[in-house]
């Protein structure tokens, strides 16, 4: 008795410690607004004085600004803080006191309000007015079935699909000041029906500049124009006529009084304030990002050898009566590139093992690469959509016509081409007949590539292709030596120097993979790949003869010309986790693979293990369209 008394003191005391700890915390935010209100009181007496120099008036207006920057994100902090206290609490509380949360938020919605809308009065007077909707008048009709502007509501509490932090609904905002344009993603669409002042154009948007605020970290205002959304009012353009600052790098977006459909379509939610920190960037750096996002989003289309590993052990079944074991494994690291470093022009470098191995009669290719990859991607099409600007001193049948050009140019940017990326990769590989070495080649090997993006193909499914090309330049290190085998004279095989071929092929994959992020696992996988050499240099050719079913001697001999490799694989994976997928493949190799050139036919049928490497942020790469 006496130990528990004890255990409920202290409980007692830890409680009381963390509700003291609470108070101190909200009376030190109570603290910093009041103290900032009186700063901002101060400086507007002196913004508003007519005897204020303007050098003066314009240091103090960057102070001024500050200020209210730093004021916003306080209130905003309190007021997330009691939403998710009202959610957290929710049962617990009392209709009297849920009613005293929900004035608070109120009040403190309202101050924002009035605080946002001062900096947007300010940001107006800097840029040319905005279009009214009275003058598009025939384009602001709602579109036939959705409900109309009192429907719109803002308050958050009882709509369970919209996030708590209203700043969860954008995704991103960036600045691209090459093309001085903001350009806002969002989680949740815009609704078609918006408050008086946005007018809805087909199934789009054009937004008066006031009900966007953009301002520097430091709280600056940067000037815009009518914004206009795109995507189906997943994305906003806004041009900005205004100078932006050279020396700034990052910047804060506040949407004002815009309705989202959220929860969905016919109850949207007019937002007070929605706002969201980004960043300026150049043309090159939005360019070699869209680059980054296609590799990023294209994870599914990477092909079985350009896995972070693949290993299959199978029975192989060639010309003889008996299947035997063979080996087919695939492993690439990644060596990562510095920014500054020597070999910065490239994207990415890899350290590559290919090894296909068999002990089956007319199935073993005697196939080993090790080298060391550097590639280099380019898009074909890039996907940064090529807008007009809207401005307020277009017509509005020009504003109108402008507007739909935009929509039809932003679809087509999302269609563009089949193959969307070309690439070239450069490898230094040794070449080694496994497992003996008898025969061993130092090539460089130059690829052209050209790589669609991941198609979709029903809800879980996905297919691509690539076709690729170029040059294999190297020399042989290693032949057999001629006493030992059958077939080419010593003067043939003294022929066998340096190494120049001629490579083109193909590769084509469908994937069936769930498109959710269950933590499901399975699939089915087609991959076909062909690809054919040409010999202008004499190398060697290797073959086994047998006697019996018993490796008898080998044949080598000396040729140029075509040599041509084709490979189909069907796997089922049975389960896996986010790091890898376990399963079993038939294949089917036919053909002839560097150094050796031996003959190959044969089926194979085994189990197989493949890194997941078509999951990003732990959810399928086709969870999403591509």
């Amino acid at each position: 008795m006496k130990s528990l008394s004890i255990r409920m003191a202290l409980a007692a005391l830890v409680l009381v410690s963390l509700l003291a700890d609470a108070a101190l915390g909200q009376k030190a935010a109570s603290t910093e607004v009041s103290q900032l209100k009186s700063e901002l009181a101060h400086l507007k007496k002196i913004e508003d004085d007519p005897e204020t120099p303007p050098e003066v008036r314009d240091i103090n207006r960057t102070f001024l600004e500050e200020r209210r920057g730093r004021l916003r994100g306080a209130l905003e902090k309190r007021i997330t803080a009691l939403r998710t206290y009202l959610t957290s609490s929710a049962g617990a509380l009392k209709p009297n006191e849920v009613e005293a949360v929900e004035t608070s938020i109120r009040a403190l919605e309202e101050e924002l309000r009035g605080l946002d809308g001062r900096m947007a009065g300010h940001v107006a007077a800097a840029s040319v007015q905005s279009v009214e909707a009275p003058t598009l008048a025939r384009r602001a009709s709602p579109v036939a079935g959705e409900v109309s502007a009192p429907g719109l509501n803002g308050n958050l509490l009882g709509l369970q699909d919209c996030p708590a932090n209203p700043s969860e609904l954008i995704e991103s905002a960036f600045i691209n000041k090459d093309q001085r344009r903001l350009e806002i993603k969002l989680v949740t669409r815009l609704s078609r029906t918006q408050p008086p002042g946005v007018v809805s154009d087909l199934n789009e948007l054009i937004i008066p500049a006031n009900r966007i605020v953009i301002a520097t970290a430091a709280g600056a205002p940067i000037a815009s124009s009518t914004a206009q959304t795109l995507d189906g009012r997943r994305q906003i353009f806004v041009n900005l006529p205004g100078d932006i600052p050279e020396d700034v790098a990052k910047i804060r977006v506040t949407l004002l009084n815009l309705g989202f459909q959220c929860p969905d379509a016919n109850n949207p939610t007019t937002m007070p304030t929605v706002s969201k920190d980004g960043d300026i960037f150049s043309l090159q750096e939005l360019r070699d990002r869209d680059v980054a996002a296609y590799r990023a989003a294209n994870a599914a289309a990477k092909t079985s050898d350009k896995k972070n590993y693949r290993l299959g052990f199978v029975a192989s079944k060639g010309n003889g009566e008996e299947a035997e074991g063979a080996a087919d494994i695939s492993i690439n690291k990644d060596l990562g590139l510095s920014e500054n470093g020597l070999l910065s022009v490239f994207d990415e470098a890899d350290l590559a093992l290919q090894l296909k191995k068999s002990s089956a009669e007319k199935a073993d290719p005697r196939h080993l690469t090790l080298g060391l990859s550097l590639r280099k991607t380019f898009l074909v099409d890039s996907r940064l959509p090529k807008v007009e600007p809207l401005t307020e001193a277009m017509s509005p049948p020009d504003l109108l016509a402008a507007s739909d050009r935009n929509s039809e140019a932003i679809k087509a940017s999302r269609n563009k081409g089949f193959f969307r990326v070309f690439m070239i990769t450069e490898s230094l590989n040794l070449e080694g007949e496994a497992f003996d070495f008898k025969t061993v080649n130092f090539v460089s090997d130059t690829q052209f590539e050209l790589a669609s993006i991941a198609k979709r193909l029903g809800p879980k499914g996905y297919y691509n292709l690539s076709i690729f090309g170029g040059p294999e330049i190297g020399r042989n290190l290693s032949i057999p030596e001629a006493t030992s085998s059958m077939g080419a004279t010593a003067a043939q095989m003294n022929q066998v120097d340096w190494i120049s071929r001629l490579k083109a092929g193909g590769h084509f994959t469908l994937r069936f993979l769930p498109g959710d992020n269950t933590g499901s696992n399975w699939g089915v996988e087609l991959d076909l790949g062909f690809v054919n050499r040409y010999l202008f240099s004499s190398e060697l050719t290797t073959e086994e003869t047998t006697d019996n079913g018993m490796t008898k001697t080998k044949l080598v001999s000396v040729s140029k010309g075509n040599k041509t490799w084709r490979q189909a694989d069907l796997k089922l994976f049975l389960f896996g986790n986010e790091k890898a997928r376990y399963g079993v493949k038939l294949s089917y190799n036919n053909g002839r693979l560097p150094p050796a050139f031996t003959p190959t036919k044969a089926f194979q049928f085994g189990l197989v293990v493949e890194s997941a490497d078509d999951r990003t942020d732990d959810k399928p790469a086709n969870a999403d369209d591509q």
